[in-house]
């Protein structure tokens, strides 16, 4: 693998996904951006939509660091595909 420390292997995903998985290909993914404006969360507490722009999220490097990300970041293939140089 090239530049392991600048590759993420798993992500905090928005808590209201609907498959529970965080895959970059997919735009409908977002980070979780529970640390500080680019991702948007949206939820219905009692029936009412909220929306809430949050910043960053956690991810895991394959070099088993944990760093803060952004959602576009989360969808660039440069930081995501192991094979990508």
């Amino acid at each position: 693998m090239k530049n392991p420390a600048n590759k993420y292997l798993f992500y905090d995903e928005n808590e209201n996904a609907d498959d529970d998985i965080f895959w970059y290909g997919t735009q409908r993914d977002t980070l979780a951006g529970r640390h500080g404006g680019r991702t948007l969360q949206t939820a219905f507490p009692n029936g009412v939509q909220v929306t809430t722009i949050l910043r960053y999220g956690n991810v895991l490097s394959y070099d088993g660091h944990v760093s803060l990300a952004d959602n576009d970041m989360c969808h660039t293939l440069a930081l995501n595909d192991p094979r990508f140089p």
